[in-house]
């Protein structure tokens, strides 16, 4: 058991998948309390006893807090570098997001110290302590697969894949029963969502295609740097107001029947790929969404994401579309890629692709339906995976 190589103190609170799974498995730890205005340093000295080496759980603020304070008793970097202390970060609500949100800051000199419009205060890093950062050994959990860009350009840092979060989108797979009859009136849809100083890959795809005859025979809706409503507003047409306030931000989550049932295909916008060579996944709503509802695809993302995607299990459509755009370094080559291929695919071709598609879209969805309700099986066991391996 861990708790026998190591002293654990955790900065998580009793709803956090970790203390679940250290409480079940009967893995010994202390909390530390974050309102303790000591250095939190002397506070994890006071907890722990002399016979062991301390591993930290801790989230990316608490590391930064750390890092900033000054203890005249004990130095956290110090004996971090000497292996006296083992950081682990668990940013658990949704830790792969919140690294590359830290990526983000650094790249703009930012701090995320203030609370967003719904009150939450981002758990990442910023630039003021990047520099320390980087010196530590650090083992990080991410809901996703960091690639050779993240492992490489890190090199000090351990990424722990424990699996991609499919569980969150258990509560949205039943939109399906409420599909019609496929009618399509367009080509493909897209949902493009703008925003400044990143996703530019998205920014590169709109200019390929927004000239092109192929836009006159496509649904495309953009939001952010345009005059239109947000597209999470979008289900608001379609479903009750009182059960979509309830899901809060998930409400972006739901599959727009509409626009499933009038197209043939997607091309999906993911959260990342504007970084070259960048091969990072993480599986967000946006590929669910048409995989929930047996709908081909093509994806705007990191370079290899259908490869990645074909790796945990799922089938693409390369033999029925070209998809050599997957393989491309930068977003604009992949967005001109697309757009050459989106040219080809009118509306009778675009048909065939969809009814072509169908063996290969059963299959995407008896996967993802497994991997949902899989979700906390598999999270354990990587769990399980990383403690027994340190």
């Amino acid at each position: 058991m861990i708790d026998k190589k190591y002293q654990i103190i955790a900065d998580f609170d009793i709803h956090d998948m970790m203390s679940e799974y250290l409480d079940v498995c009967r893995i010994d730890f202390q909390r530390l309390d974050l309102k303790n205005q000591q250095p939190l340093i002397d506070v994890i000295r006071y907890k722990a006893s002399n016979t062991k080496p301390i591993l930290c759980i801790i989230k990316w603020k608490t590391l930064e807090r750390l890092l900033a304070e000054r203890s005249p008793h004990n130095d956290f970097k110090q004996m971090c570098l000497q292996n006296r202390i083992k950081v682990l970060i668990n940013s658990s609500e949704d830790p792969f997001f919140n690294f590359q949100y830290g990526l983000k800051a650094v790249k703009h000199d930012l701090e995320y110290d203030l609370p967003d419009h719904l009150g939450r205060i981002f758990d990442g890093f910023g630039s003021k302590h990047f520099k320390d950062i980087q010196q530590l050994k650090l083992d990080i959990l991410i809901n996703g697969s960091a690639g050779h860009y993240l492992t490489d350009r890190f090199a000090n840092w351990r990424f722990v894949e424990i699996g991609h979060w499919f569980e969150r989108f258990f509560w949205s797979s039943h939109i399906y029963h409420l599909k019609e009859d496929h009618a399509p009136e367009h080509t493909f849809f897209s949902l493009i969502r703008f925003q400044e100083n990143c996703r530019e890959h998205r920014q590169s795809f709109y200019d390929a295609i927004k000239d092109r005859p192929l836009f006159d025979q496509a649904f495309i809706r953009t939001t952010g740097g345009h005059d239109d409503p947000p597209i999470h507003q979008d289900p608001y047409d379609y479903f009750p107001s009182k059960w979509l306030d309830s899901l809060g931000t998930r409400s972006c989550q739901v599959p727009m029947l509409e626009y499933y049932k009038k197209s043939c295909f997607e091309v999906v916008c993911e959260t990342y790929g504007d970084i070259p060579n960048d091969d990072s996944f993480y599986v967000t709503e946006k590929i669910c969404k048409p995989i929930l509802m047996k709908h081909p695809f093509v994806v705007v993302g990191n370079k290899n994401y259908l490869k990645n995607l074909r790796s945990i299990g799922f089938k693409t459509f390369d033999g029925l579309i070209d998809e050599s755009y997957d393989s491309m370094n930068d977003h604009k080559q992949r967005a001109e890629a697309i757009s050459n291929l989106l040219s080809d695919l009118d509306l009778e071709k675009s048909k065939k692709f969809y009814r072509d598609s169908r063996d290969i879209c059963e299959h995407n969805q008896k996967v993802l339906l497994s991997k949902i309700g899989r979700y906390k099986f598999d999270l354990w066991n990587n769990l399980k995976l990383y403690f027994d391996s340190i």
